[in-house]
């Protein structure tokens, strides 16, 4: 339970922290006005779905790299994989946003 409870603390601040990156990013880029309707609907559509497995890497990223402390090379590696995960990872946001925004408007309604 000692192990679990920071883990899960690390876990939810990545997963807000990345939420609020996302639906902020979202609003500021694409939206003209904005109400509680659509930040709820931006909120499920895209803020959860995304900062879920942002919030994993992020998490697995300190773990491993706790564990390899002493291992340099390994650490620099790892980030570097972490960074172009996050690379393409961005790319399918993108893309999704830009999908979902041709099919149906997320900021109305």
């Amino acid at each position: 339970m000692k192990k679990t409870f920071p883990i899960l603390i690390k876990f939810l601040v990545a997963f807000i922290l990345s939420t609020v990156i996302i639906v902020g990013y979202l609003f500021y880029d694409f939206s003209n006005e904005i109400n509680i309707k659509s930040i709820i609907n931006v909120l499920f559509r895209f803020g959860f779905r995304f900062a879920f497995p942002i919030a994993i890497l992020f998490i697995l990223l300190d773990f491993v790299l706790n564990k390899t402390k002493q291992k340099k090379v390994l650490s620099i590696i790892i980030i570097a994989f972490s960074i172009c995960a996050l690379y393409y990872y961005y790319h399918f946001f993108l893309w999704y946003v830009g999908i979902s925004g041709l099919i149906d408007n997320p900021f109305v309604k």
